[in-house]
């Protein structure tokens, strides 16, 4: 096509960053004689059944998945831009004419290859993507899951740790947890990096079509009633290759947990699930425990502290994070991953309660409702965020953009709603539809105090729609005044009035000050 010049006339339009990838199944046989030296040759269109995908110049590329109930999906990245269209197909063998049936009209163009592997539409050559369908006896055998442990070493408690150093170690993790161990009171503690899968992402985040044969991960706690309870300590390693791609809900390296982890970096992950869906955890929160220990800023049970991720998160719903889908409380966590997700979609967290100190610098793309840069859906009842600060792009296709919150909140039962401090943006907000675009918060119910935003990034700091309570504390700033010594010197007071517990700020590579514990 240019092929995407022609997805163009055909799509409604959908723009987002990255693609929703959506696995179709293919029928395999031969190519027929060549037309031209056969004239009853007609196309066999089981053929065509599947996933494709073409390249051109810049990264550009575009994926069709044409469906057997004659449905098609294309999906693409032209000059920079992701779209994403529906609509039928049509295929006339004898012609070898495929129509596109859109709800403007139809586009006709001409085959002039198919065969198993490859697909020649319209003078772009495509590839057929494998799907689980495809693969050989040998394909299938290393398709496979890896090696199971048979047991931990260590004890599992504080001082004598259950060690984790391999792959095998956290399957076993995975599988205990399935069958209804909850680990409650236990300690993990990693001792070496991680592999599960090698070379899942290209060098633009994206899920790298050569990295076939992948073993899909089961999230730790992903079953109904199933969740972890213990403590699970990094040490400072990081898991790599993690790879799902499903619309079921809780997908990350732990599904449901009400625990504690902290000190983990995900590297090189492709994550694809439905609601609550991030790299370390789909979600994290209080519900489970027998003895839960209350503070007065959440459950120490349940937190989520000193971890990255550098992994791609996508979700065909909502509660989409880097980090988390879901949290309750949150410090010193950093996303440099792309993400996206329909809606409560965030570059750190898609819902939170407690967070702060984090920092977001991967792209966020929402396609309805919130779409924000730390956290989409910061909750009431005396929630917080503090100390936080987003670098990334954030898009919203059909709805609200927001550089640090999506929506504060406000109890009127309770009387209490969420309080955010010291808050920072300097990524560009985008909206394409009917939201509105803000440098913190996209909907404003509650209180918003010494938060700054870069002028030319939105056309105000906060959209108020609540109402309830508001002093006015969003700073519009140019690129300039951001990068002074005096800014700088702002931002470190505003922490020191937050208490003691709370990152400083230093000069960044850029020049915007960032957070100090952060590594860029």
């Amino acid at each position: 096509m240019k092929t995407i010049k022609i997805m163009k006339k055909f799509q409604y339009r959908c723009l987002v960053v990255l693609m929703l990838t959506i696995v179709g199944v293919g029928h395999l046989s031969c190519m027929k004689d060549d037309p031209d030296d056969n004239p009853e040759w007609a196309l066999d269109a089981s053929l065509l059944i599947g996933r494709w995908k073409t390249t051109f110049e810049k990264n550009d590329y575009e994926i069709v998945e044409f469906k057997s109930d004659k449905t098609y999906i294309a999906e693409g990245v032209y000059d920079g831009e992701y779209e994403k269209g529906y609509g039928m197909w049509s295929l006339d063998a004898q012609t070898q004419i495929l129509t596109l049936i859109r709800e403007d009209g139809n586009e006709d163009a001409e085959i002039t290859k198919l065969t198993k592997t490859e697909l020649v539409f319209a003078g772009s050559v495509y590839r057929r993507i494998k799907t689980e369908d495809d693969y050989t006896e040998d394909d299938q055998e290393s398709h496979k899951r890896g090696e199971v442990a048979t047991t931990f070493q260590g004890q599992g408690s504080a001082s004598n740790p259950y060690i984790i150093s391999k792959a095998s170690e956290l399957r076993l993790l995975s599988d205990e947890v399935a069958k209804g161990k909850t680990f409650e009171g236990c300690f993990f503690k990693m001792k070496a990096d991680v592999f599960i899968n090698k070379n899942i992402l290209g060098s633009d985040g994206l899920l790298d079509t050569k990295a076939g044969n992948l073993e899909e991960w089961i999230p730790i706690g992903n079953k109904v009633g199933k969740v972890f309870l213990g403590e699970f300590d990094g040490d400072g390693h990081s898991i790599s290759g993690i790879y799902i791609n499903n619309s079921d809900e809780y997908q990350g390296l732990f599904g449901q947990a009400s625990a504690v982890i902290k000190n983990l970096t995900i590297k090189d992950s492709y994550i694809k699930g439905g609601q609550n869906c991030g790299a370390i955890a789909g979600c994290i929160n209080t519900f489970y425990y027998s003895k839960p220990t209350v503070t007065k800023d959440g459950n120490k049970n349940a937190s989520i502290n000193n971890c990255y991720n550098y992994g791609t998160i996508i979700s065909t719903s909502y509660r989409v994070g880097g980090v988390a889908g879901t949290a309750c409380k949150a410090s010193k966590c950093v996303n440099y991953g792309i993400v996206c997700g329909d809606h409560e979609v965030a570059g750190v967290f898609g819902l939170a309660h407690y967070i702060s100190d984090c920092v977001n610098y991967g792209s966020v793309t929402g396609l309805t409702k919130k779409a924000a840069g730390i956290v989409a859906y910061l909750s009431s009842r005396n929630g917080y965020a503090y100390n936080c600060v987003n670098f990334g792009t954030i898009t919203n296709r059909g709805g609200e953009a927001s550089g640090v919150i999506g929506v504060d909140t406000y109890a009127p039962a309770y009387k209490t709603g969420s309080v955010s401090k010291n808050l920072v943006n300097y990524g560009s907000i985008n909206v394409y539809s009917t939201g509105d675009g803000a440098g913190i918060l996209s909907e404003l119910n509650s209180t918003v105090s010494m938060s700054y935003y870069l002028n030319s990034s939105c056309r105000s700091g906060y959209n108020q729609k609540g109402g309830y309570s508001n002093d006015n504390g969003c700073y519009s700033m140019s690129i300039d005044e951001m990068k002074t010594k005096s800014f700088l010197s702002t931002l470190n007071e505003n922490a020191k009035k937050l208490g003691t517990n709370y990152s400083k700020w230093k000069a960044g590579k850029n020049g915007y000050p960032t957070l100090e514990f952060v590594v860029e």
